[in-house]
């Protein structure tokens, strides 16, 4: 039982930071994205907003894939577990869940301010063009 327990999180703890490292990851060619919507007229704080806001949408992926792919492994050990033992009563520990997908969302968002920072510093003639 303690696997099922541990298989709950795990998913969603593992699947919100790869993709959230990806998207750190391909932010490069953002660079003149944000320059560009600084150079339109947005201000520091409205892009910083639209970072996290990403940022934040593409933790929420990553969650609710991990809970796909934990869901399907609970039911495999659901089901061979019935067949060994019969009828068990199934928790799930949804504060280690909910603790780690908030923090799956703060490190997606502090990931994606830190290097926004720094493109929304460059002055808008020094943005390269593609």
């Amino acid at each position: 039982m303690a696997a099922s327990a541990a298989g709950a999180f795990v998913g969603p703890a593992a699947t919100g930071p790869i993709l959230d490292r990806l998207a750190v990851l391909g932010m490069a060619p953002e660079w003149a994205e944000r320059g560009g919507l600084r150079l339109l007229g947005a201000t520091r704080a409205q892009v910083l907003r639209y970072v996290v806001a990403e940022a934040l949408a593409v933790v929420a992926v990553g969650v609710v894939l991990g809970f796909a792919a934990t869901a399907l492994g609970l039911l495999g050990l659901e089901a061979a577990l019935l067949r060994l033992a019969g009828l068990f009563a199934f928790e799930v520990p949804w504060l280690p869940v909910v603790l780690v997908i908030a923090i799956c969302f703060l490190l997606g968002a502090a990931a994606a301010v830190a290097p926004a920072i720094r493109t929304i510093r460059t002055r808008g003639v020094a943005i390269p063009r593609s």
